[in-house]
């Protein structure tokens, strides 16, 4: 196994410092970890630099896109590099302290042990999984899109995209990643790959605290597009899809 985790970011100053804070317990099973900031004005950055000469951690690599290429368009970039680096698995945690950290350990000891392959995806909505100040609204809007999208895909979804995520690099390479839309609703895109492409992925339950909540308006607009992203899989009206080929990150030694 070769795992690479990757920490996205985005105008997260204080979140940033206390999610690589929680996460200093699972980097040891890792090979790299890469920070990926997505163009942050804030002190994002800065407070990145900072926790790595402080900590050292072996492998602990911090890049910048060089301009915002939205949450997709940074998710393309760190699978394409995974994959060029020959990485087998790569490990997503957003860098906005919602997830704990600590709840990947059981599903990366699994990996190692049994030397699996295959795709992990953090569940908010499990029976056995905890959420802590998450509105009613976004948990029913949650749940509402799941079940749609379960019953168009026929699989039962029970999240559509969290933030801790274990992708399985063999499998990534078989989806059309530089079709799927550069948004917030990338994860949509993503899971509709994997169901097209037949490909197995595993819920396990995680933690979840929501300490910034998202404007109405933004969680409707993205509740609209993974709707429209449904109906375009499943009516296959996917053609005329303009894909852009970001650059990589500047890495920042």
């Amino acid at each position: 196994m070769k795992i690479v985790c990757v920490i996205p970011t985005f105008n997260c100053e204080r979140e940033i410092t206390q999610t690589l804070n929680r996460a200093l317990e699972v980097f040891e099973f890792f090979s790299e970890i890469w920070v990926i900031d997505n163009g942050s004005t804030d002190k994002t950055l800065d407070n990145v630099l900072s926790f790595r000469e402080k900590y050292s951690v072996k492998n602990f690599k911090v890049y910048k896109n060089l301009i915002n290429i939205n949450l997709g368009g940074t998710h393309k970039v760190a699978f394409r590099m995974a994959v060029e680096n020959q990485f087998t698995h790569l490990v997503l945690l957003h860098g906005d302290n919602q997830a704990n950290p600590a709840d990947l350990i059981s599903v990366l000891k699994e990996i190692s042990h049994k030397c699996a392959y295959g795709s992990y995806f953090g569940a908010r909505f499990s029976r056995q999984s905890t959420l802590t100040n998450y509105s009613y609204r976004r948990v029913l809007g949650n749940l509402a899109l799941n079940s749609i999208y379960s019953i168009f895909t026929r699989r039962l979804l029970i999240d559509l995209g969290s933030g801790l995520n274990v992708y399985d690099l063999n499998q990534i390479a078989k989806c059309k990643i530089d079709s799927i839309t550069d948004s917030m609703s990338f994860n949509y895109g993503l899971i509709l790959e994997f169901i097209e492409n037949d490909l197995d992925f595993t819920y396990f339950p995680i933690s979840w605290t929501e300490d910034s909540q998202v404007s109405n308006a933004k969680n409707f607009r993205i509740f609209k597009e993974g709707l429209i992203a449904l109906m375009k899989w499943r009516f296959k009206l996917r053609s005329g899809i303009q894909i852009v080929n970001h650059n990589s990150p500047r890495e920042i030694v």
